[in-house]
């Protein structure tokens, strides 16, 4: 590939290792990372003045992102009952100093929310004007935007044009797909920026150790925010090794592996400082959680017809059936490219995983490998022309220089009708309002002392309005959870969403509750359906 040069002089290449015949990953010195000394801002400054291509590139990719991602951000998607989870977490961590308004069982690192409770601290998040979850998505837009500039210099680093990193980018955030799931309150999203920055301090164009240090506690982050983000493990060692100089590679990868650890290792020292790192009968514990998430049930194979895994695959092919066709047809042909194979196995490992018979893919699995499908998308593009540029036969250059262009003009050239409606459709959509009349209505002619059993999206809002926290509950939490075991006649309303009526089945409790009850009030979106129904029947007193 060729270095991208500043209007300065021509761009500084990693010393070679002619020995070793090792492959650079780079050779471009990208100028945001400091150089010895020097304040930031000033770097900046003359970064900006002296790479007007980046500048306006950069500009290009991250202002239409920001804006569409922004654009409705509160109505769409239909808020997730995970998001109601992680918020009102947060929720405990900035009221109650607390993990979580329940028992903590180590079902997920606690960082995540832990960053959104310190947002919280400072940004409007709990009120009692705004929906929670409505208020924590611009939390989660901030994260995207950070994680869009990181992955365009991630791009640069690859010596990818202003262009090619701007279409990288584009890919990342345009998409249908990425536009349903990036702008929800999960922790995929929270700990995006952690995992970019990892590659990004990777691909340090004058191999310093401090990079690879860096990149190790950004990693370490990154998976103790969500631990499923271990599966880019391979990518990132694979990536450290290969651009190493034969001579330092063995102390790189230690320093970043050393440092990683040390980070992660926080997370079991926090549970066995608390008594929680092992099993117990009257306590959670951080191995539970582990065997927890190991052990659940897989959704069969996507090539089963009726399994839960095929369900979810259609779902995605529904929303945008473009981005997953590129994204798979990358995985053999960055393989192939010997620079590449670090991309390759970013979406390869994770993919395997996923394919798995037995494996359990939540909905948001997609979320960490829409980065990489972009940036392998830009890369292949600029390896097909850049192989033309060296080819000795005309025509030989010729049919490369198509497959370059063919490369991004047939996934762009398709994707872009059908993206254009589909994203002008999503932010157009109010699909939240229902659970924003259903609050409004609980305030009004609810007692502030009920007994409602909830969604968790809603938790929060009620909590804020003034209910008794300790009234208010989880409806998973009441089959679950061995501290509550209310029964049904204690319960003043059940407000019912589509998520809870799909859980009835399994939860008993919830189930016997919502037997008992009858509807007073029913709000609708195009997507969604919510009941407030009234606890009826119960016993008299004493009973």
């Amino acid at each position: 590939m060729s270095a991208h040069t500043s209007d300065a002089g021509a761009a500084r290449r990693p010393p070679a290792d002619a020995k070793a015949g090792a492959v650079a990953a780079t050779v471009v010195d990208w100028p945001l990372e400091p150089a010895g000394g020097g304040r930031l801002v000033p770097r900046i400054l003359a970064w900006a003045r002296l790479n007007r291509r980046d500048l306006v590139g950069f500009t290009a990719a991250i202002v239409p992102l920001s804006l569409v991602h922004a654009w409705g951000i509160a109505q769409f998607p239909a808020f997730f009952d995970d998001e109601g989870a992680y918020v009102s977490q947060a929720f405990a961590v900035d009221n109650l100093h607390a993990l979580t308004p329940y028992t903590y069982w180590y079902d997920h690192p606690p960082l995540g929310w832990i960053l959104l409770g310190a947002w919280a601290k400072v940004f409007p998040v709990f009120s009692s004007t705004s929906h929670a979850i409505a208020a924590s998505r611009t939390f989660v837009l901030c994260t995207f935007v950070l994680s869009a500039a990181l992955l365009y210099g991630v791009a640069r680093r690859m010596s990818l044009g202003p262009g090619l990193s701007a279409v990288a980018v584009a890919f990342f955030g345009l998409s249908p797909l990425a536009l349903d799931y990036q702008r929800m309150t999960l922790l995929d999203n929270i700990a995006m920026p952690w995992l970019i920055a990892a590659f990004f301090l990777a691909l340090t164009p004058r191999r310093r150790m401090a990079m690879y240090a860096a990149s190790g506690v950004c990693f370490a982050l990154a998976v103790l925010t969500k631990e499923t983000f271990l599966l880019f493990l391979p990518s990132l060692a694979f990536l450290i090794w290969t651009s190493c100089a034969r001579s330092t590679r063995r102390y790189a990868t230690v320093v970043f592996g050393t440092l990683f650890a040390c980070v992660a290792a926080f997370y079991p020292l926090f549970a066995l400082l608390r008594g929680e790192l092992l099993e117990g009968k009257h306590h959670t514990s951080l191995l539970y959680g582990i065997h927890f998430q190991l052990s659940r049930k897989g959704g069969g194979s996507v090539l089963t017809p009726h399994s839960a895994t095929r369900a979810l695959v259609d779902t995605w092919l529904k929303v945008d059936p473009i981005i997953l066709a590129v994204m798979i047809g990358l995985i053999p042909v960055l393989l192939i490219v010997r620079r590449l194979r670090w991309l390759g196995l970013a979406l390869g490992v994770p993919v395997i995983i996923a394919l798995r018979p037995g494996s359990y893919v939540p909905a948001m699995f997609v979320i960490g490998l829409l980065p990489f499908t972009g940036l392998g998308l830009a890369a292949i593009a600029d390896v097909a022309a850049e192989t033309s540029k060296n080819a000795r036969r005309a025509a030989y250059r010729a049919a490369l220089a198509v497959a370059a262009v063919a490369v991004l003009a047939v996934p762009t050239g398709v994707a872009a009708p059908l993206w254009i409606h589909k994203d002008l459709t999503m932010v157009r959509t109010d699909d939240t309002s229902a659970d924003n009349r259903a609050v409004q209505w609980l305030s009004a002619h609810a007692s502030r002392s009920s007994r409602i059993l909830v969604d968790a999206t809603i938790w929060t809002d009620l909590v804020d309005r003034g209910f008794n926290r300790h009234r208010i509950v989880w409806f998973y939490k009441l089959d679950l959870d061995p501290s509550l075991r209310t029964p049904w006649w204690r319960f003043d309303y059940v407000v019912r969403s589509d998520l809870m009526a799909g859980n009835l089945d399994w939860l008993p409790r919830s189930r016997s509750v919502y037997d008992h009850s009858s509807v007073v009030a029913v709000f609708t979106t195009p997507n969604s359906r919510i009941e407030v129904r009234r606890v009826v029947g119960k016993p008299r007193r004493g009973l």
